[in-house]
């Protein structure tokens, strides 16, 4: 109503990645790199060229046009259900993640389980007090709403679809889970916004098998490639590993040799000309070892 679709879409997502990179930093205590942040900007920028071709139909469509305070209101919005998405994937990280107590970690199927158990209660609720605010009018009846639920389900193609529905969403939900436990919810989001992708090519091939479904091939669908492309290349900049130095930097000293490095696991000689190998710190501290 405030903003068109494409803006959405675009605002919405960009809001969660920045919220997302300020939760870790400030709160989860973990640092970005300038090469993270150049990534995630390369991939919201993506994301704008993506809707940039719905951008620019929205211009002259009359149904888009609106007051600046509607636009003002739109945006407002959009921070906050950006601000609310990515508190809950931080929530989940922080369960995923206990960087004080392992044992108390929580596994990705039981979290997914327990959010799907709060979900269908709170829709619950909602649609009983919707009910009751709201209820049925004139010739409507609650008997010909369950009529209808229960020949749906006398369909066996529905409840075939229905269970597989329910499988892949969850075995989605999951591996998702398992990808903020295994990296970070940044890290999950980011490539999140590569999943349209695929729903794109397949209804392009859709399109060519039967023309009354998908979407046709035009000039403005060079504008979604390279939007992909884009956000292709944001998403390797953010998760690409630094370069290591494999240089050490050695200081006589009075007891012997000090080596600092910044390698996981460095190799040493030590002077009767055995080797030896040193365990040190994660990357981005430093270990000092005196011989």
């Amino acid at each position: 109503v405030f903003l068109p679709a494409a803006l959405i879409s675009i605002l919405k997502n960009g809001f969660q990645l920045v919220f997302l990179g300020i939760f870790r930093r400030f709160w989860r205590k973990k640092y970005l790199s300038a090469l993270q942040w150049i990534g995630l900007a390369i991939t919201i920028i993506g994301l704008v060229i993506i809707s940039l071709q719905d951008i620019l139909s929205a211009r002259s469509d009359e149904a888009h046009e609106g007051t600046s305070w509607s636009h003002v209101i739109g945006v407002g919005i959009l921070i906050v259900d950006g601000f609310l998405g990515a508190l809950r994937n931080q929530i989940e990280e922080f369960l995923l993640q206990n960087d004080v107590d392992k044992a108390k970690e929580l596994e990705s199927d039981f979290l997914v389980g327990m959010e799907s158990i709060l979900a269908l209660s709170f829709m619950l609720i909602i649609g009983v007090v919707t009910l009751f605010i709201h209820p049925f009018e004139g010739g409507e009846s609650t008997e010909a709403m369950f009529e209808a639920l229960k020949q749906m389900l006398a369909l066996t193609a529905f409840d075939v679809l229905y269970v597989f529905f329910v499988l892949v969403t969850f075995g989605k939900d999951v591996w998702q889970m398992k990808v903020t436990k295994l990296t970070s919810s940044l890290t999950r989001k980011l490539f999140q916004q590569l999943y349209p992708f695929g729903t794109w090519v397949l209804s392009l091939l859709a399109y060519q098998i039967y023309a009354g479904y998908g979407e046709g091939w035009d000039v403005y669908s060079w504008f979604e490639l390279l939007g992909f492309l884009v956000v292709v290349l944001g998403s390797y900049m953010y998760v690409k590993p630094p370069n290591v130095d494999n240089t050490t930097n050695k200081k006589k000293t009075k007891s012997g040799v000090q080596m600092e490095t910044k390698e996981h696991v460095a190799l040493k000689t030590d002077v009767d000309g055995t080797d030896q190998a040193i365990l040190d710190a994660p990357s981005d501290q430093e270990e000092t070892v005196k011989l």
